[in-house]
């Protein structure tokens, strides 16, 4: 054989095999109306579809399978929920983060009790199941600081007691709730405090108001067989430096002498008879008794309870009418200005024309038209039939009362002084 013999036969067989070869992909391309669907067909078009008795498919209209609006929407293959297909995730969304809370609170408590001097005071909080004792801080002044929890509320009890501890002298009660700041204030004043219910031995008087009188409120009271009644004085008097001071209490024919409790406070007691009605005055002094520097009077009558209590504050005290020199200053202001009470300051002069001048100038005449004529003021004062001047008896003087009282703060302290003097030396129209 040739070379152009067998290099034609091997053409020949190439191409036999080629047409047999597409030869059955046409073939199979035919089978796959039976059993595939091809990329683009519905799969409507892939199931198979029974034909009712006039040859249309079940279901549908014009041999339109069901499922089909107009035959010409396609069922998609597969959904995201068909088995193995790729789960739908939402994106994730990073909340805001919480600004933080706190969970407990310091809380400082400032707490004012009331007057009384003792080495063996205590202060005392429960708030809860917590307790605290408060420290001293200055006078009157205790505190106390705790790390408390946040934003909640228990029974907060203060307790003011003497005695440590022994004798309860008053109590406030409250509910109590902290706030969610890091921290707080709270303030308790002495007047918040209940010492009311706290009588120890049961006498009438409570314990704070026996031990302020000196006397011990655990004691039994004495049930006397003479009709008497034990009376506990409590004296403040205007505040003053002196070794020397003096309280004297003069009621009827008793004459009580008070001793020094602390501060301005004095204190005395003494068994009076009960039910009786005296004159009482209470006599403030220096130099152990020589210099009176104020007086209080009034009258006193006593119960029957057995014990009872009374006490004369600071501001009731009348220093104006005690000028041992005449010179027109108190006793008691020459002592807080450390001059001598008892040598004439002659510089202060003790006349009408200088009271005049005070009183037609001053604020008097702003609301008195009567007083804005310094020429007859004299005359107004001596012949007012309301004794407004009368002399040498300060005390029936119906304006050296206005003056020393509801008049004291427009005229003063020092012109008081002055109109009590010059009354008290004849009233004279110097």
């Amino acid at each position: 054989m040739s070379l152009y013999g067998f290099a034609s036969g091997r053409y020949v067989g190439v191409l036999l095999f080629s047409a047999l070869l597409v030869s059955g992909c046409s073939g199979s391309g035919d089978s796959s109306s039976e059993g595939s669907v091809t990329v683009g067909s519905t799969l409507a078009d892939s199931m198979p579809v029974e034909n009712g008795s006039d040859g249309t498919a079940s279901g549908g209209t014009n041999g339109v399978a069901s499922g089909a609006a107009n035959g010409n929407e396609a069922v998609p293959l597969s959904d995201s929920s068909s088995p193995g297909a790729d789960p739908v995730t939402s994106p994730t969304v990073n909340p805001t983060p919480e600004p933080p809370v706190a969970v407990s609170t310091r809380v400082d408590f400032n707490i004012t009790v009331s007057v009384y001097v003792s080495d063996s005071l205590q202060v005392q909080l429960t708030w809860g199941d917590r307790t605290l004792v408060a420290g001293w801080v200055v006078d009157e002044t205790w505190s106390v600081s705790d790390e408390l929890p946040s934003d909640t509320e228990n029974p907060l009890t203060v307790t003011f007691s003497d005695r440590n501890g022994a004798v309860v002298l008053g109590q406030y009660e409250t509910r109590f709730r902290t706030g969610t700041s890091p921290s707080e204030i709270v303030e308790i004043f002495a007047d918040q405090f209940d010492s009311s219910q706290w009588d120890d031995n049961g006498d009438g008087v409570s314990n704070l108001d026996e031990s302020i009188a000196g006397g011990d409120p655990l004691a039994t009271p004495v049930v006397s067989a003479q009709n008497t009644v034990r009376v506990d004085f409590g004296v403040i008097v205007p505040a003053i430096m002196s070794d020397a001071l003096q309280v004297r209490l003069d009621w009827g024919d008793e004459v009580i002498n008070a001793s020094w409790a602390g501060d301005e406070v004095w204190t005395a007691f003494a068994d009076l008879p009960t039910d009786t009605e005296e004159t009482l005055t209470i006599t403030f002094s220096d130099r152990n008794g020589e210099l009176p520097l104020g007086n209080y009077e009034t009258t006193y009558q006593t119960g029957n309870n057995g014990s009872e209590y009374f006490q004369v504050e600071s501001r009731q005290i009348n220093t104006f009418r005690f000028d041992s020199d005449i010179d027109g200053v108190s006793n008691y202001r020459e002592v807080l200005a450390e001059t001598d009470p008892l040598v004439s300051d002659s510089s202060v002069p003790v006349s009408f024309a200088v009271i005049n001048e005070r009183i037609s100038q001053g604020r008097c005449a702003g609301c008195h038209s009567v007083y804005r004529d310094s020429d007859d003021l004299y005359d107004t004062f001596i012949t007012s039939s309301r004794g407004y001047v009368v002399p040498f008896e300060p005390e029936e003087s119906r304006l050296v009362e206005k003056l020393e009282g509801s008049m004291l703060r427009f005229g003063g302290a020092d012109l008081a002084e002055l109109v009590r003097t010059w009354v008290t030396l004849g009233a004279l129209d110097n």
